[in-house]
C-alpha cells in the first residue's frame, strides 16, 4: 500500500504533537520518568499509523465496492485488500444474481400476462357456448358453468366458486350421482352418457348429459366435465320418422289390400260377368295408379331434399305459370259447382323458376281448395307484388283447419282428421309444395285458417330475372303496357 507523506502528516501528527509535548514536559518535572516517556510516545506513534492505515484501507474498500470496475487497476495488499476483493466478487455474484432475478421477474410476469389472457379467452369461449357446460372438481364441487348451465338451475348465479356446491341438490340428485359415478368409476369407465330431465319456465326438457373424468400428463384425476345436448328436435325426428315409416306402410297397405281382394276374385271365379270384370280390372287399375303416384311423390320429396333433383329454371312472367296451372283445374271446379275466380296482378311479374315444377305446386293447392271445399263453395286465385317479392295466393271458402293443426299441415302424411272423410289423399301434398317453394326456389308458404270459414294459402317467391338485360314484355291480354321498371318502381 502506497502512503505519501502528506497523508501520513494529516492523519497521524495531531497524536505525534501531543505525544512530543508530553515527552518534553515528564523531562523538565521528572527526569527520571523520561525513558517510559520515550516508550510511551512509540506506542502512540504506532497507534496513530495503525489507525491511519485503518481509515486508508476503508476509504480505498468503499471506492471499490461503488465502482467495481476500478479492482483491476489497484490491487491492494493485506487482510483489507483481500476483504475488498472478497466483496467485490460477491458484489458481482450479488449483481448476476439480481440480474437474472429480473429477468425471471419479467418473463413470469408476461407468462402470467399470456396465461391469464388464454384463461379469460377459454372462460368467454365456454360461456359463448349454446350447450350447458359443467366443471367439477374432485368432490364434486363445480367450479365452473356457463349461462347455459346457469338457466339449467344447475348452480345459483352467485354460488360458484372455489368451494361450491350444486345449485339444488333435491331437484339434481340423478346429475350428481352421474357427476359422482363418473368420478369414482373414472378408471373403467372415464366417459358415461345419460339422458335427463330439468325443468326450465316449468317445462321438463331431456338433455343427454355426457360427463367426461379429467386426467393430467400423470394420471391424477382432476375433476370432471359435463356437457349437456337438448335433444328435444331429436326425439322429435325420431317420432315424425316412426310416424313416416307407419304412414308409408300405411298408405301402401290400403291399395295392396285392394288389389288383393280384387284379385281373389277374379283368381276362384267369382266374377265371370265381362262388365263386371271390366269394373275390377279398373279398380286394379285405380289402385296401381295411386301406388304409383304415392311412390313418385316419395321420390320426388327425396330428391328435392336431398338436393339430387334436377331443375330447369327459367326467367319467365309468373303469371304464365299460374295461369296454366288454373286451367288444369278450373273443370275440377266447376265439375262441383264451385265459383272458380282468377285475380291476377296487371304487372310483369319476372321470376326466375322452373315451371313445371311450380306450376305443380300450384295445382297442388288448387286441387286441395277444390276437394275441402262444400259445392257452392268459391276458390280464388291471386297473384301480386309486394316489395322484391311476388306471392300467389289460394284462397277458399272451404272447412277450414282447425288451430292444433295448422303447425302440422305441411308434414308428409299429415292429414287434418276432421277432413278425411272430405277426400281422399296421401298428406304428401302440402309437403311436396313446402319442398318445391322453400327448398329449390328460395320463397316461402304460409297459411292461415278459420274453421267453417276458409283457408288462405300464400306462396312467396322472389322477383328478379337472373339475366338481367332480358328484355321483358307483358302479355297482350294484360290491362296494363307498364314495363318492368314502372312496375317495381310502383311495388
Amino acid at each position: 500500500m502506497n502512503w505519501d507523506r502528506h497523508t501520513l502528516w494529516n492523519a497521524g501528527w495531531p497524536a505525534l504533537s501531543a505525544g512530543a509535548a508530553g515527552v518534553v514536559l515528564s523531562a523538565i518535572v521528572s527526569p527520571g520518568l523520561l525513558i517510559p516517556s520515550c516508550v510511551a510516545v512509540s506506542a502512540v506513534a504506532s497507534s496513530v499509523l495503525t489507525a491511519a492505515w485503518v481509515h486508508r484501507g476503508q476509504q480505498e474498500a468503499k471506492a471499490r465496492l461503488r465502482h467495481p470496475e476500478l479492482s483491476g487497476t489497484h490491487n491492494p495488499g493485506g487482510i483489507f485488500g483481500e476483504v475488498t476483493q472478497a466483496a467485490v466478487v460477491l458484489l458481482r455474484q450479488y449483481e448476476s444474481e439480481l440480474q437474472r432475478l429480473t429477468t425471471s421477474k419479467g418473463e413470469l410476469e408476461i407468462s402470467g400476462k399470456l396465461q391469464k389472457k388464454q384463461a379469460r379467452r377459454l372462460d368467454a369461449a365456454l360461456k359463448a357456448i349454446d350447450q350447458p357446460v359443467v366443471l367439477c372438481d374432485t368432490r364434486d364441487h363445480v367450479l365452473f358453468a356457463n349461462p347455459a348451465a346457469r338457466q339449467l338451475g344447475i348452480v345459483e348465479d352467485d354460488s360458484v366458486s372455489h368451494s361450491g356446491t350444486f345449485g339444488d341438490l333435491s331437484k339434481l340428485l340423478a346429475f350428481q350421482q352421474l357427476v359422482h359415478d363418473t368420478r369414482t368409476r373414472a378408471v373403467a369407465a372415464p366417459r358415461r352418457t345419460a339422458e335427463l330431465n330439468f325443468t326450465v319456465n316449468q317445462q321438463s326438457i331431456p338433455f343427454r348429459t355426457t360427463v367426461t373424468a379429467l386426467f393430467d400428463d400423470q394420471n391424477e384425476l382432476l375433476g370432471t366435465l359435463a356437457v349437456l345436448s337438448d335433444v328435444r328436435d331429436e326425439k322429435s325426428a325420431k317420432a315424425k320418422h316412426a310416424e313416416f315409416v307407419s304412414s308409408v306402410a300405411h298408405e301402401f297397405k290400403t291399395p295392396m289390400a285392394s288389389i288383393r281382394a280384387f284379385l281373389e276374385l277374379l283368381i276362384d271365379d267369382d266374377v265371370t260377368e265381362p262388365t263386371e270384370q271390366k269394373e275390377l280390372f279398373e279398380k286394379i287399375d285405380y289402385q296401381v295408379d295411386r301406388l304409383n303416384r304415392l311412390v313418385s311423390n316419395l321420390l320426388n320429396l327425396a330428391r328435392i331434399e336431398t338436393g339430387a333433383v334436377k331443375t330447369s329454371r327459367e326467367d319467365c312472367d309468373l303469371n304464365d305459370v299460374v295461369l296454366r296451372a288454373a286451367e288444369v283445374v278450373r273443370p275440377l271446379a266447376e265439375e262441383r259447382g264451385q265459383q272458380f275466380v282468377t285475380d291476377l296482378s296487371q304487372l310483369y311479374l319476372p321470376v326466375h323458376v322452373d315451371r313445371d315444377l311450380l306450376g305443380q305446386a300450384i295445382i297442388n293447392l288448387l286441387s286441395n281448395a277444390v276437394k275441402y271445399t262444400p259445392e257452392s263453395g268459391r276458390v280464388t286465385l291471386r297473384s301480386h307484388m309486394e316489395e322484391l317479392e311476388a306471392i300467389i295466393t289460394v284462397e277458399d271458402t272451404g272447412y277450414g283447419i282447425p288451430p292444433e293443426s295448422l303447425p302440422k299441415i305441411f308434414d308428409r302424411f299429415y292429414r287434418v282428421p276432421e277432413h278425411q272423410h272430405a277426400a281422399k289423399g296421401t298428406g304428401l301434398g302440402l309437403a311436396f309444395v313446402q319442398s318445391i317453394a322453400e327448398d329449390l326456389h328460395n320463397g316461402h308458404i304460409e297459411v292461415e285458417s278459420t274453421v267453417g270459414v276458409g283457408s288462405k294459402f300464400s306462396m312467396r317467391i322472389p322477383l328478379g330475372h337472373q339475366d338481367t338485360k332480358r328484355h321483358k314484355k307483358s302479355d297482350a291480354n294484360k290491362k296494363s303496357e307498364a314495363k318492368p321498371e314502372a312496375a317495381l318502381a310502383d311495388a
